[in-house]
């Protein structure tokens, strides 16, 4: 499978909390999702700025589609299934869409005092970003 032919989840990683929810996703996930800390990439490749990278989570769709914030975060979910995925319809719907990305600007301005773990950049932990494949059918 190609990293491009699979959605990509870029996030700060150096930042604690961030590493900390994507490693909360990582066994959940029921869809193949890169993720990928934006240190370990060229922004420009995925169509983005430095400063877009720097300032919000990014969701890339392999067709170079792109959400960030909140909307990034509901499509994660969407890829947990489950639960998850109705929970990301919901975050998705008209009226929770814009509580949903105040919520995001307010975790994302108190982030840095939030817990989580050690980063991933540049301590080698998901450095270079990994592939998570959706679990095998039984």
């Amino acid at each position: 499978m190609s990293e491009r032919a699979t959605p990509t989840l870029l996030f700060d990683g150096r930042c604690g909390f961030c590493t900390w929810a994507v490693e909360w996703l990582r066994p959940r996930l029921r869809t193949p999702l890169r993720l990928v800390p934006f240190q370990a990439i060229v922004p420009e490749s995925y169509g983005l700025t430095p400063a877009q990278v720097e300032s919000s989570v990014w969701w890339v769709e392999p067709d170079g589609a792109r959400s960030h914030g909140a909307q990034a975060i509901a499509r994660a979910l969407a890829a947990c299934g489950g639960i998850w995925q109705v929970v990301a319809r919901l975050l998705e719907a008209p009226v929770a869409r814009w509580v949903a990305a105040l919520v995001y600007r307010l975790v994302t301005a108190v982030r840095t005092w939030l817990p989580g773990t050690e980063p991933a950049w540049p301590s080698g932990r998901l450095a270079t970003g990994v592939t998570v494949r959706a679990p095998a059918k039984a």
